[in-house]
């Protein structure tokens, strides 16, 4: 009887060790470089004024449906009546600013190098002759790296415009418009899904 008591005590002992496993196990580290990815909203703000923007994230690509061009048009016409009438005529004007991101070092935050195109718009200057285009190429570069932070899900990112080209109807030659250095700061929070 004894001896099975003694079995018992054992059984019971090595299941109360095996029971008090180590809880303060490390959590699983589930951050990717897609969670920059999704839909945003917020603002770009320009020379002063601020715009509301909508944008998408997807595969290292800021896609905007909408890019609010008008800013830009009025510094090449130095009318802000006309540049309204020519972003009226583009309608919708979509723009892809591409990105490699990258973790920053302790993970609380995804850094994005952007390598963005040139914004290329052509419009007719006179609506009754729209054969007749005109084309303002406007050259940006990102100096700074862009952030996403998990808190709050803010993406932050700034571009700059570095010249910007008119190339007037029945002319094949680009004239380079001076203009003040520009930077447009975006601040876009992430929809919650």
């Amino acid at each position: 009887m004894k001896r099975y008591a003694l079995v018992a005590m054992v059984l019971c002992l090595t299941t109360a060790f095996v029971a008090c496993g180590n809880d303060d196990e490390e959590k699983i580290d589930t951050k990717t470089l897609a969670d920059v990815n999704g839909s945003y909203t917020g603002t770009m703000s320009v020379l002063g004024s601020r715009q509301d923007v909508t944008a998408t994230v997807s595969s290292s690509t800021v896609t905007f449906a909408n890019f609010p061009v008008t800013p830009l048009i009025a510094l090449v016409l130095q009318d802000e009546e006309a540049a309204a009438g020519i972003a009226q005529q583009l309608g919708n004007f979509g723009y892809n600013a591409k990105f490699a991101p990258v973790f920053n070092d302790d993970k609380t935050a995804i850094e994005l190098t952007f390598t963005p195109d040139p914004i290329n718009i052509a419009y007719a200057p006179v609506p009754t002759l729209p054969d007749a285009k005109a084309t303002v190429k406007v050259t940006i570069a990102a100096p700074e790296k862009g952030s996403y932070t998990y808190t709050g899900g803010k993406l932050s990112f700034a571009l700059s415009v570095s010249k910007i080209e008119l190339t007037k109807p029945m002319t094949d030659e680009p004239e380079e418009v001076p203009l003040p250095a520009i930077t447009l700061s975006f601040d876009l929070i992430q929809a919650a899904e």
